[in-house]
């Protein structure tokens, strides 16, 4: 779609990425990416969703693109109206081993600031 930016900041081992735009598949790759390149030295991935404004993928899509998370000691946060779609992929329905997931519903953030929001 070409609208699409992921904000990130790296603070010690907390990575927050602040999803922007639409998204679709390019830009779902383009979050894999991002992950693999942090992956290994990150202990909790903080996804802001509140600045989405549309979002084409599907949540068997996502959840097809994440099966290589299976079994990292890492935790997954997502904030923002568009939690809910990243928690599927995280849910009991599926075993992700030591991954940890928490999503917390709330307004998108209102700031100026890139992150944290």
């Amino acid at each position: 779609m070409g609208d699409f930016k992921i904000l990130t900041h790296l603070n010690g081992t907390h990575l927050h990425l602040k999803l922007v735009g639409t998204f679709d598949g390019v830009s779902g790759s383009q979050l894999i990416g991002l992950l693999r390149r942090y992956i290994q030295r990150v202990s909790t991935v903080i996804i802001h969703t509140g600045s989405l404004s549309t979002v084409l993928l599907t949540q068997d899509e996502l959840k097809a693109s994440l099966l290589w998370l299976q079994g990292r000691p890492v935790r997954f946060i997502f904030t923002g109206e568009h939690a809910s779609l990243f928690n599927y992929p995280f849910s009991n329905s599926f075993k992700w081993g030591r991954i940890k997931m928490t999503a917390i519903l709330r307004k998108p953030c209102r700031s100026r600031e890139v992150l944290p929001c």
